[in-house]
């Protein structure tokens, strides 16, 4: 193998500008792999899951299908590397690929296998790779098996992981002895690699983004709020989530430490946490440490970074790094090395993002990788980081750094592992919503990586991430034996030397990005009263003030300023000004829609007929929060109406949850015994849940009106158990009027005075429940809501049911009662349901599925029956509750809500 034609050529510093013809990407031929001769073979796991029995008939199985016709990315990398192509155009050239491919490919067989395979359902569709994810009963194996486009079946349950855990931990806060902030501090692990070297040329990672595949980050601490892409742009183009809809991070605080060390600052205090502290970061949360993770899970975060605005013809939405702390979980195996994740990898770097995965921390016997981190199609594929001590003298390794060799076999640099050593003992970083931990691991050390990679890319934004990491690799400082070795790989990374290295091929660009720079301020919003807005304070929209920053040393003139809301183009502002450097221009944008639900508001200040702007990311700025609607019904009624109520399926009243800790761990919903009217009740999981004591969480009733002369009654039943008096849960009820400018405690209670009478921890008998009732005083003109809120101390779970609002008048209404342009209901011969409405394919535009915690599950297999019916499979959906959000084009929403009975 040609190592070094494998990367950037290096003779030339101008990139060719590609003109492409009509046509030019749909998908050549040549760039195609061959077709297999073997139809719809098992993977090597799955054939050993089949030869010792296979799956019970008649259970669903959930397995991926890839298919034959794959995107030859090694011909793919060798055509653009010909034509020179940008890193711009080498995301954009796969992108449409992979798209066109997945386009050309997936539907026909899908709705071939549809008629075969009467349960199919599909879970999720792969472009990135060409795979499709499906459950079906056990027969249809068989099916899948005689396939002629599928070349290869896996069972995903064969492929755990898990992240990796760090060696020791250490959390500090401002009230131990030491000191966890350091004012005007930098952390020696920036030292040991030689960022003060790339800061003092004036390379901070401007305008590049790291994205982290990991336990979640918390958004808001001080060294990490400033540089976090969802609070310039929409959130859905900085955080990937299939459970929580908003940034959170796990108890590990695995992430926010991780995110820390990329590119930390608290710009109050100047406390440099991380190598590139002017660059941004995006953030997903499929890790646990406790949990395992399907292999897939991971890489659908892959296929959303590739494409976050869902627009292949932008790419400045792209990060440039992703870093991974993860890894297999179990003994490694050998049937990893060339699987279908190695495409969905050699894919990601093909478009010129660079993957970094710390390589584990099973030190110090030989050949203690795992997979991912063992793969070896490149040099520098899968680019894997073990870690040194930074602290001590000569930076020795950390005896819990995995060693190689590859178990791929190979040889020369291909089977030497791991790549690059950097960092990672008692590296000190972000940790937790506000304080600062000490950790150890490889995990500690990858980052190091990912943020010199920013800092790299910011000087050279022409170059892939491969040919990043080339030079990070090639300009190691060499340690342990001479030469490359199976303890520190190439060396200890060093960024003046790549920089150096990259610098005799290739021109710098300035540092700073260049003179035009624009920067929006946070936006400025009214204040709410209460934990969210309520409706009627924003009838005719909301004022939102902008700041303007010129932040180059060019003069702005002719800019424009566009307001959106809910992806809706809302007003286009022209600024007719001259903005000085450093000058800060104000206005108020009044009367922007808002509507019930969450909101989302964002602006983009743009110069016309101006250069690129040096940071793509800083002219964007975006706010979110919840507006109450105003329900023209009691919110609980005595009986349930319900919307669908037959075989096993029963309405509920829609609530917000809102949690204000994470929404891992929040109110949901559970089968219970013992109540009157529902078999189903809220419930908060105080007894599994110690990670985040004192956590606080709201389950809050939709808002009504009492009307002249009314008197109303909440009613509900609670139960729990403390399993010690040590542990002080508790629980607040209050009636909140006027968009929470009165508030009235109707209870209040915790620790053992909240016990009902329980003997177990899970409600199953009348007596296990104690009933409240309060009288709610009237307030006229007023929209009321319920709100019940917890402290959690990891006591016992609580459980609220049968809740209702009665009135001895009728609830007075200060609107007319909402006309739902869907229905749903069940149907009565087989476990699903139908979704009816006038002419479906135009009037919606997207339906998301979520559990009463705001999670996203995959939408169960869709059947259009007529243009006004279609039919939904529901064997997938476990017990719970659920609504069913429908988005039409104007980008409206109805949300339908159910419950799910046992099956």
């Amino acid at each position: 193998m040609n190592i070094g034609s494998f990367f950037e050529h290096p003779i030339s510093t101008e990139l060719k500008n590609m003109k492409t013809a009509p046509g030019f990407f749909l998908i050549c031929l040549s760039l195609l792999l061959p077709l297999s001769v073997y139809a719809g073979r098992p993977d090597p796991l799955l054939a050993r899951r089949l030869s010792a029995g296979g799956y019970d008939a008649g259970s669903m199985v959930e397995w991926g299908l890839v298919l034959k016709q794959q995107i030859d990315t090694d011909a793919l990398r060798k055509a653009m590397q010909l034509n020179r192509y940008s890193a711009q155009e080498r995301a954009q050239r796969i992108m449409r690929e992979a798209l066109s491919l997945q386009a050309a490919t997936q539907p026909i067989l899908i709705a071939r296998l549809a008629e075969q395979i009467p349960s199919l359902q599909i879970t999720h569709r792969f472009w990135v790779s060409n795979m499709i994810m499906i459950r079906a009963e056990a027969d249809a194996l068989n099916i899948l098996l005689n396939e002629p486009e599928i070349d290869l079946i896996f069972d995903p349950a064969d492929y755990p992981t898990r992240a990796i855990e760090p060696v020791h931990a250490k959390a500090e806060t401002s009230s131990g002895q030491e000191t966890p902030e350091i004012p005007g501090g930098r952390e020696p692990g920036l030292e040991v690699i030689g960022a003060p070297a790339l800061w003092a040329m004036g390379y901070t990672g401007k305008g590049r983004k790291a994205f982290t595949v990991d336990t979640g980050t918390w958004t808001e601490h001080p060294a990490l709020a400033h540089r976090f892409v969802g609070n310039f742009k929409p959130i859905s183009e900085g955080w990937y989530s299939l459970e929580s809809r908003y940034p959170v991070d796990r108890p590990s605080h695995h992430g926010t430490h991780v995110n820390g060390t990329i590119l930390g600052l608290d710009t109050a205090t100047h406390d440099t946490l991380g190598v590139a502290f002017g660059g941004y970061f995006m953030a997903s949360n499929p890790l646990t440490h406790s949990n395992l993770t399907p292999l897939h899970i991971n890489l659908l975060s892959f296929q959303w970074a590739m494409n976050p605005d869902g627009d292949t013809s932008t790419f400045d939405d792209i990060p440039d790094v992703i870093n991974n702390s993860w890894g297999q979980a179990g003994a490694a195996d050998t049937s990893f090395c060339q699987n279908w994740s190695t495409q969905i990898f050699n894919m990601v770097e093909a478009a010129g993002i660079a993957i970094t995965f710390s390589a584990g921390n099973d030190g110090p016997g030989a050949a203690t990788l795992k997979h991912p981190q063992f793969v070896n199609t490149n040099p520098v594929n899968i680019f894997s980081i073990g870690a040194v001590n930074g602290n001590a003298s000569g930076f020795p390794i950390a005896d819990f750094s995995s060693r190689g060799v590859s178990l791929c076999g190979g040889s020369g640099p291909l089977l030497i592992k791991p790549e690059v050593v950097a960092p990672g003992v008692n590296v000190r970083s972000a940790y937790g919503k506000t304080g600062y931990g000490l950790l150890s691991g490889t995990s500690m050390s990858c980052p190091h990586v990912s943020g010199a990679v920013l800092l790299l890319k910011e000087a050279f934004p022409q170059l892939g991430g491969d040919s990043i990491l080339w030079a990070l690799y090639q300009s190691a400082t060499d340690m342990g034996l001479p030469g490359e070795d199976n303890t520190f790989g190439n060396g200890l990374i060093s960024l003046p030397a790549a920089f150096n290295y990259l610098s005799t091929h290739h021109t710098p660009a300035p540092a700073g990005g260049g003179p035009i720079d624009l920067s929006l301020m946070p936006l400025s919003i009214p204040a709410a009263n209460g934990p969210m807005y309520c409706a009627e304070q924003f009838a005719s929209g909301m004022d939102v003030g902008v700041g303007l920053l010129n932040v180059g040393d060019s003069v702005l003139t002719h800019m424009i300023l566009t307001a959106r809301n809910r992806n809706v183009h809302t007003q286009s502002i022209p600024l007719n000004l001259q903005l000085s450097p450093g000058q800060v221009h104000h206005l108020t944008v009044p009367n922007i829609p808002v509507g019930e639900g969450w909101n989302e508001l964002w602006f983009t200040g743009e110069i016309s007929g101006a250069g690129t702007d040096a940071d793509p990311v800083d002219n964007h700025r975006s706010t979110r929060f919840l507006v109450q609607g105003l329900d023209t019904l009691n919110p609980y009624p005595p009986t349930n109406e319900a919307q669908i109520a037959a075989d096993g399926w029963t309405a509920d009243s829609l609530v917000y949850i809102q949690n204000l800790s994470d929404d891992d761990y929040t109110w949901d919903t559970a089968a219970v015994g013992g109540l009157s009217r529902d078999a189903y009740a809220f419930r908060l999981k105080h007894l599994q849940y110690g990670g985040r004591n004192r956590q606080r969480d709201h389950l809050i009733s939709r808002s009504y009106f009492t009307g002249s002369g009314a008197l109303s009654n909440l009613t509900f039943k609670r139960a729990y158990l403390n399993r010690n008096s040590a542990f002080r849960d508790s629980l607040r009820i209050s009636l909140v009027c006027d968009c929470g400018a009165v508030e009235r405690v109707l209870y209040y209670s915790g620790g053992d005075s909240m016990r009902s009478g329980m003997n177990t921890m899970i409600p199953d008998d009348s007596s296990d429940w104690q009933e409240h009732s309060y009288e709610l005083p009237e307030l006229r003109l007023y929209p009321c809501h319920i709100r019940m809120e917890t402290i959690n101390d990891f006591g016992g779970n609580l459980y609220i049911g049968d809740m209702s609002i009665q009135s001895r008048v009728a609830v007075g209404c200060a609107e007319p009662q909402r006309q739902f342009s869907y229905r749903l209901y069940p149907n009565p011969s087989r476990d699903g349901f139908f979704l009816e409405g006038s002419d479906l394919p135009q009037t919606v535009k997207q339906i998301r599925l979520r559990d009463a915690i705001g999670r996203q599950h995959p939408l169960p297999v869709v059947r259009e029956d007529s243009s006004n019916l279609w039919y939904f499979d529901a064997r997938s959906l476990r017990e719970g509750l659920y609504f069913l959000e429908i988005e039409n084009p104007m980008h409206t929403h109805e949300v339908m809500r159910f419950i799910r009975l046992k099956p």
